[in-house]
């Protein structure tokens, strides 16, 4: 027989969204519904790159990024309205010990 667990969680339920660095481990973490959501290019603790300039439309830090914190914080808002009839929920499978 097998068992499963999984987690459900809102977007309501994000607390913060996390950057963490591939080179020394450290997290940065934005609240969703900050008025400015920004990701910076380099790591503010080892300045190791986060993304190259060259992948990234001219002028834009991070277009990819930007959009998907910008999108979740719409998303949320959007949620948050009575006439809107359905809930966004994200699952997990249970971290293993």
């Amino acid at each position: 027989m097998t068992v499963e667990r999984r987690f459900v969680v809102g977007l309501g339920d994000i607390r913060a969204v996390a950057f963490e660095c591939k080179k020394c481990k450290v997290r940065v973490s934005y609240q969703p519904d900050a008025s400015h959501l920004s990701v910076d290019e380099i790591c503010p603790a080892c300045g190791h790159k986060w993304w190259t300039s060259g992948r990234l439309p001219q002028g834009k830090r991070s277009d990819d990024v930007s959009d998907f914190l910008t999108g979740l914080q719409a998303i949320r808002k959007l949620a948050r309205q009575e006439s809107v009839g359905f809930l966004v929920l994200l699952e997990y499978d249970e971290p293993q010990a």
